[in-house]
């Protein structure tokens, strides 16, 4: 049996990673493949109570928690769902994960301006995750790109729907940014994880979520 591709989503906030992630799974299980679905941070997991924790503000507002101790957290909950990513990698399925490390790339990366320091940072945290927690790397990582003011109005129109507040990182437009600067460092610098870009805007206005959707799922095609 053939080792399964292993395919990561993440994006800016707004970006419509979530419906991405399920039209793109269901539309591989129609194609035939079998598909498994990881979401980060598993909020219902005891591994993502320091997570929470920090996203509440329990540690301080969280864009001033520090972005390598922020990082922990987050890797904490990875390496916890590392074992069954891996098994069902083994037993060849195709696995679509909404977020994965290149979420801590963006968000706390972002909290360092010097390019110096976010070249640090990049490797850092390359090593915490894929060396010593050595969880599994992604062959794809698919970045949805929606501009940050744009993606913050979409994320607080959902929210607002769905009865719920914005987070900590949400909340901060200056933040926001920041992150989206960052992961366009990483398309451009991560040697790790294999990134693509796919621009989710136009203008000032948000792209269909079909056409998005046709993009992913072409992208995605090239590698299985």
């Amino acid at each position: 049996m053939s080792r399964g591709k292993f395919i990561a989503i993440d994006g800016t906030d707004g970006s419509g990673k979530e419906t991405q992630v399920n039209l793109l799974v269901e539309r591989l299980q129609r194609d035939g493949y079998n598909v498994a679905k990881a979401d980060f941070p598993r909020y219902t997991h005891w591994s993502s109570e320091f997570v929470k924790k920090y996203l509440h503000d329990e540690f301080g507002k969280a864009t001033d928690v520090p972005a390598k101790t922020a990082s922990i957290f987050y890797a904490v909950d990875r390496y916890a769902a590392s074992f069954d990513i891996r098994r069902l990698l083994e037993e060849g399925n195709l696995v679509i994960a909404n977020r994965y490390t290149a979420a801590n790339k963006g968000h706390q990366l972002g909290k360092i301006k010097e390019e110096a320091g976010r070249r640090e940072f990049l490797a850092w945290l390359n090593d915490l995750e894929y060396r010593i927690f050595d969880i599994p790397i992604p062959d794809l990582t698919l970045f949805l790109h929606m501009d940050a003011a744009i993606g913050q109005r979409l994320a607080a129109e959902r929210d607002s729907r769905e009865g719920k507040k914005l987070d900590s990182h949400q909340r901060d437009i200056n933040h926001l940014r920041k992150a989206e600067e960052a992961y366009l460092f990483c398309l451009e610098n991560d040697t790790v994880e294999n990134w693509r870009r796919i621009v989710c805007f136009a203008d000032d206005a948000p792209s269909a979520i079909p056409v998005i959707h046709e993009e992913v799922y072409r992208v995605v095609k090239e590698i299985l």
